[in-house]
């Protein structure tokens, strides 16, 4: 089962560099390698790399400069290229507002920080099993 995560591409979106390295360490446990897995700081940058390159999954934090995750979202929710990709959110906010806008974007999955290995493996079961 974890093979068919390893061949996966992933872009992972977070203006804190520790935060995306943390979620690299368990991306790895996952066995997905790092060649695999694309960084962002935020949604415009996240943008570049998707003009560049293909994902199957975005994993975006909401609160970042330039581009906020929301923005970012909505991006790739208009747009014919990206609309598919399946997008997780994982953020430190969890008020109703913020579930109620991630849900009408059509996002169905997000997580509360710190990253857990063990409920994002359960998450991606759901789309790549």
């Amino acid at each position: 089962m974890v093979k068919v995560f390893a061949e996966k591409k992933y872009l992972i979106v977070d203006d804190m560099k520790v935060v995306r390295r943390s979620i690299i360490g368990s991306f790895k446990k996952l066995g997905i390698d790092e060649e695999n897995i694309y960084q962002a700081g935020n949604g415009k940058e996240a943008i570049d790399v998707l003009e560049k390159h293909v994902v199957d999954m975005i994993v975006t934090d909401l609160n970042m400069p330039e581009m906020d995750g929301f923005e970012f979202l909505e991006f790739c929710k208009s747009s014919e290229k990206f609309k598919d990709i399946p997008i997780v959110i994982l953020t430190s906010e969890s008020d109703q507002q913020n579930t109620i806008k991630i849900m009408d974007l059509g996002i169905r999955d997000y997580m509360i920080k710190p990253f857990q290995s063990e409920k994002f493996m359960k998450l991606l079961m759901n789309y790549f099993s």
